[in-house]
């Protein structure tokens, strides 16, 4: 039912010969100061309670659906996850090997060394431990 500005003035002309103006004014100040479209009817609100429901129903679908989608992925970083240790896992097994064969390289080259050493001075001479044969030979 919409009320027109001519029925509120109407009103308050009437409540300020009964109650006053103060009174009157007080009052009026409580009304809501609308047109008839813009008042809502119980209908109107239950159409928006029943919009905001299925709304509800149908964001909690989906968020629903997100949720799984998010389990999905988690899933397969899980997956790739597993795949970078095993890969870390021979990459170590490699720089193991790689230490094994430098220290076997090592040990070849400081013999191939003392070898050549060995070889290139007779042990009598005098660039090995002693300047003589006596040298080398006494214990």
């Amino acid at each position: 039912m919409a009320v027109e500005e001519r029925a509120r003035q109407d009103l308050f002309d009437r409540l300020e010969q009964v109650l006053g103006t103060p009174h009157a004014l007080t009052l009026m100040a409580y009304l809501p100061q609308v047109e008839g479209p813009d008042v809502a009817t119980s209908g109107d609100v239950a159409q928006v309670r029943s919009d905001l429901t299925d709304l509800d129903l149908n964001l909690g679908q989906r968020f629903e659906a997100i949720d799984q989608r998010f389990e999905a992925m988690d899933q397969r970083f899980e997956a790739i996850d597993r795949r970078f240790d095993a890969v870390d896992h021979r990459f170590e097994l490699v720089d193991q090997r790689f230490a094994a064969l430098e220290r076997h390289i090592d040990t070849r080259r400081s013999t191939a060394s003392w070898a050549r050493s060995a070889a290139r001075w007779p042990p009598w001479s005098p660039h090995r431990r002693g300047s003589s044969f006596s040298a080398w030979w006494e214990p």
